[in-house]
């Protein structure tokens, strides 16, 4: 809006010659004082106040109609209007019939504002001179101010006529055109004035500059505004315009510097200060927009709209409860404005005080039109808020029946459609909100999302751009990116997203969040662990946050870490039975499979139809001996799982280790079949085929396990163990222990396996350096003791031979059993 058009005093009422003073002295002196020109530098008021005092004492010297229009002139130049116009309606009374006192009361008339009573007189004053330019544009004016445009015209184009090269009536003219919306012939007639030049020329400037402001030709309107700034004394209401121009090219700090100056001549208008705040606010400058709503509210407290104001600068601070407040203050001084309920309801929104905000909504009438859409679309987004998406629906729906353009309502109800699975809908919502407003940003992310719901990633991708691009400050349209490439398997594309979202918003969780989930899927623990630790420093009582870095944490070789954010994970949401089965399987990592039991009987007990939990916990007891359990825990698992290959090799290790080879060989086929590659599988097998005596399928089955994992030593010295137990084919177990060696130089399970081969072979001295080997490094390992005695008292060392195995009996009492089964006794 600009500011109201400067109306100008154009002729003074003295300009008449008929007025000239008798030569009375005094009549003389107030003539010299009231009609010669300004004097630079004068003291104005007491050079009329001299004046008046002439005048009246010209009155008592016989001066007559002169003294009392000279009066009346005195008390004019003073300010002193009403006076004035009682002096010359004296006047008048004097001379009824003199066209030009007729004219002093009609252009006093004016001035005080009472334009009835000035036409009336200015037009009796044309009865008696109908051709006075002067008179016929003071009338134009007066009906100006009545708006009566057309009767205004007629009189200044009379006036023109009749003074063709008077700069002051085109601006007049000009003038009236303006504010009756005829932009372009007020534009010429300000240019006419200006090419006839003269002391108007900042008013025309001024009034062309507003006509094309009017017409949006806002560069040209700033070049009058900036010729007639310095063309007048006081250019604030120009400055004021001015700024209103700049503010419309989005040119803040140059309106912010207008008003500077405007509020430097006048510090006291309130509606400078809030249009400055205005300008603030929209440069994101909360600081200077709240001090200047602040000051506005100082001057004039009873103006709804700077409330108003202030309220939009509480909420970019996110500091609604004040923001409701100064809302409250503005409804209760203005209750008719639609705006400010339908504003109140948006704070209480982002309160997440949804009741409130429907209640408020309601409050906005229907009269409101635009006011009363806006409030029913977002009544609709708090139901939805609220879970209520058959009322968010509903309304959606009366918003669109309200304005079939409404493309926002059209997004809403698709996405209220979505979450009830009502896709078709929800689809061709979009589609229509497109076509209404292809560049709205709302909609692309809407059906990006949807699409990627249905796994056609790549378009939803395309969408998703789409919406970026028309809204690239958008940090969830960035998230929502991310996320589709991380879907697709770009995690470089993923972070790439993420890290442009947190770079509009540094503390925003979701993005670091989905980029930590980027990093975890590229094995980058460090960068997934930073983003979490500032994920859960943003929000720290999300359990899936505390249970995703337990997860990296597990991955760094941190399993207490781990097991702690596991724990703080189910202590935030004991219904989910994810989070004590991750502390079950961590707790296996740390071989406490006490506690590793214990959290799955949690996690079965929260989803008692998981067959992981099942399985894990079976594993736990087959670690804690407890056979049957196992056995018992497998079983259930297989009845969920059928095909899970690790239900069944846990059930057949727990049978193996129970001396059920049989079974356990039955269970360790299975396995192998559902997943040949899993190499524990051949490796058990091959232990339980050597339980049963099946030399040659055992030796299958380590050599597929021995394919399938080559650098494991484990495999090795069982292989050696077994051919030496059996003794078959000692060269190549030895080759076996061996390898085994070579892959873990001095590990005494196969040190201690070497040295029965050497004593199978008959080397006792090979076999007894083999054994103390073991035996530096395990000083407790039954077996290596059991056969150095053996070897000692073959070699004739009875007492040390006695000694060694009283100690292997010490440390496993059926230890001699387990070697007389080999065919080897003391």
């Amino acid at each position: 809006m600009f500011a109201a058009v400067m109306a100008m005093a154009l002729v003074a009422p003295w300009a008449h010659d008929a007025h000239a003073p008798a030569p009375i002295p005094s009549c003389r002196q107030a003539g010299e004082l009231i009609y010669r020109d300004e004097v630079q530098g004068e003291d104005r008021k007491a050079r009329f106040t001299s004046g008046l005092d002439a005048a009246r004492q010209c009155l008592k010297d016989g001066g007559g109609l002169q003294g009392q229009i000279m009066i009346g002139q005195a008390e004019f130049a003073l300010g002193n209007r009403e006076a004035a116009l009682a002096d010359f309606q004296a006047a008048v009374r004097l001379a009824p019939n003199d066209p030009d006192v007729l004219y002093d009361v009609g252009y006093t008339d004016n001035a005080l504002g009472k334009y009835g009573d000035a036409i009336a007189e200015l037009t009796e004053a044309l009865q008696y001179a109908p051709n006075s330019a002067a008179t016929l544009m003071e009338r134009g004016e007066a009906y100006l101010e009545l708006k009566k445009y057309a009767e205004s015209i007629k009189d200044l184009d009379a006036a023109i006529a009749l003074a063709p090269d008077n700069a002051d009536y085109y601006i007049e003219r000009g003038l009236t055109y303006l504010r009756s919306g005829n932009y372009e012939k007020s534009i010429a007639d300000a240019t006419k004035a200006l090419q006839i030049g003269g002391t108007g020329d900042g008013a025309a400037h001024y009034n062309r500059g507003i006509a094309l402001a009017a017409q949006k030709k806002i560069d040209e309107a700033i070049a009058d505004f900036s010729a007639a700034i310095p063309l007048y004394d006081d250019p604030s209401d120009v400055l004021r315009d001015r700024a209103d121009a700049y503010r419309s090219k989005h040119e803040f700090a140059a309106a912010i510097k207008d008003l500077d100056q405007a509020i430097g001549l006048h510090g006291d208008q309130p509606e400078d200060y809030n249009t400055r705040g205005n300008a603030y606010l929209e440069l994101d400058d909360a600081a200077h927009a709240l001090a200047d709503y602040n000051k506005a509210i100082a001057l004039r407290p009873s103006e709804a709209g700077y409330y108003f104001n202030r309220a939009l600068v509480y909420r970019s601070q996110e500091r609604y409860a004040d923001a409701i407040a100064d809302l409250n203050t503005a409804y209760a001084l203005d209750p008719n404005d639609a705006d400010i309920p339908l504003n109140r309801g948006w704070d209480y929104y982002l309160m997440n005080r949804y009741d409130d905000a429907i209640a408020d909504y309601n409050r906005v009438p229907q009269s409101a039109r635009e006011q009363y859409l806006f409030a029913v679309i977002d009544r609709g987004e708090a139901q939805a808020a609220k879970g209520d998406l058959e009322a968010s629906i509903r309304d959606e729906s009366a918003a669109i029946a309200l304005d079939g353009q409404a493309s926002r309502a059209l997004v809403d109800r698709a996405r209220a459609e979505r979450q009830l699975s009502r896709l078709a809908p929800a689809a061709a919502d979009l589609e229509r909100a497109i076509a209404i407003e292809p560049d709205g940003a709302d909609a692309y992310q809407l059906r990006g999302l949807m699409r990627l719901d249905k796994g056609d990633i790549d378009p939803a991708l395309a969408d998703l751009r789409k919406a970026q691009s028309l809204n690239p400050k958008d940090d969830a349209i960035q998230i929502n990116l991310g996320w589709a490439e991380y879907r697709k398997q770009d995690f470089d594309g993923a972070i790439r997203e993420e890290s442009a979202a947190l770079a509009l918003d540094a503390d925003n969780v979701v993005a670091h969040y989905d980029r930590a989930l980027a990093y975890v899927a590229r094995k980058d623990w460090d960068k997934a662990l930073a983003d979490l630790d500032a994920a859960i420093k943003a929000k720290p009582d999300d359990p899936e946050f505390a249970n995703e870095r337990g997860f990296v944490e597990s991955n760094q070789n941190k399993p207490l870490e781990a097991v702690q954010d596991f724990e703080k994970a189910a202590s935030l949401d004991a219904a989910n039975a994810l989070y004590p089965f991750n502390i079950g399987v961590t707790r296996i990592d740390l071989d406490d499979y006490a506690a590793a039991r214990s959290a799955f009987d949690k996690a079965i007990t929260l989803d008692p139809k998981k067959a992981e939990s099942y399985m894990d916990r079976g594993f736990a007891e087959v670690m804690l001996n407890k056979f049957d359990d196992a056995v018992r825990d497998e079983d259930k698992a297989i009845a969920l799982a059928p095909d899970a290959f690790r239900a069944y090799y846990d059930r057949g290790l727990a049978r193996l280790r129970s001396g059920n080879a049989r079974d356990a060989l039955a269970d360790l086929t299975k396995t192998v079949a559902l997943d040949p590659q899993f190499e524990l599988g051949w490796h058990r097998r091959a232990e339980a085929y050597g339980q049963l005596g099946n030399y040659d399928l055992a030796l299958a089955d380590y050599a597929r396990a021995i394919g399938l994992s080559p650098a494991n030593p484990q495999l090795f010295n069982e292989r050696c163990w077994l051919r030496a137990t059996l003794n078959r084919d000692l060269p190549q177990a030895l080759d076996d222990c061996n390898q085994g060696l070579k892959l873990s130089p001095d590990a005494p399970a196969i040190l201690d396996s070497r040295g029965f081969v050497y004593f199978r072979m008959g080397d006792l001295d090979k076999a007894l350096a083999d054994y103390n080997a073991a035996l530096a490094k395990a000083p407790g390992l039954a077996s290596s003791l059991f056969m150095r005695g053996v070897i000692q008292l073959r070699k004739g060392a009875t007492e040390l031979g006695q000694a060694d195995l009283a100690a292997a009996r010490a440390a496993s009492p059926k230890v001699g059993d387990l070697y007389a089964g080999y065919g080897v006794k003391p």
